[in-house]
């Protein structure tokens, strides 16, 4: 599932209706930035939107050296994707306790629904962090009677969430609710 929610993701930012748009310039910019040393809470311009995503983009160029065009700029957000298709198989086996059924929810999150695919690979600035964050959150919870780590790890992940992504507090106020 995971190599799913790559391939998918990949086909998408390779195929010619994958366009480069001002939202994605603007954290094209934010990353160069970041690296000359200037830092960023928010998405540029903006009191929202927390610029986790633009600082995991300048830590792969920086540590890659890859170099700096769209598509690359894109792929630290495949891999978030990927982290968030394990995450919906890891929370699947806890809450459904059943591998198939954690195996599909997880493929059915590697295909669809196509906003989906396409909005989270698009560098907007916060979203494919937001979801992976509010996985992680979700995970931890479900997790939190084994220890107080996984319950400070639920607390951490859903601060960091509401910071990067307001959309995050739809998966996240169930989790606190839990």
């Amino acid at each position: 599932a995971v190599l799913v929610t790559a391939a998918a993701r990949v086909a998408y930012l390779l195929s010619p209706v994958m366009q480069f748009n001002a939202d994605e310039a603007t954290t094209g910019i934010m990353v160069r930035r970041i690296l000359a040393g200037h830092g960023y809470v928010f998405y540029a311009g903006q009191d929202y939107g927390g610029a986790l995503e633009q600082y995991l983009e300048a830590a792969v160029y920086a540590v890659t050296r890859l170099p700096q065009n769209p598509l690359t700029l894109r792929l630290p957000l495949v891999a978030l994707c990927c982290l968030t298709c394990q995450l919906v198989y890891r929370v699947g086996r806890e809450v459904l306790g059943d591998l198939r059924r954690a195996l599909v929810a997880a493929a059915l999150y590697a295909v669809g629904p196509w906003f989906n695919v396409i909005g989270t690979v698009t560098s907007l600035g916060f979203y494919a962090a937001g979801q992976a964050l509010g996985m992680v959150a979700l995970w931890c919870a479900l997790r939190a009677d084994r220890g107080r780590w996984w319950l400070a790890g639920t607390g951490l992940a859903a601060g960091l969430g509401v910071w990067t992504a307001a959309t995050a507090l739809y998966l996240l106020i169930p989790v606190l609710v839990w």
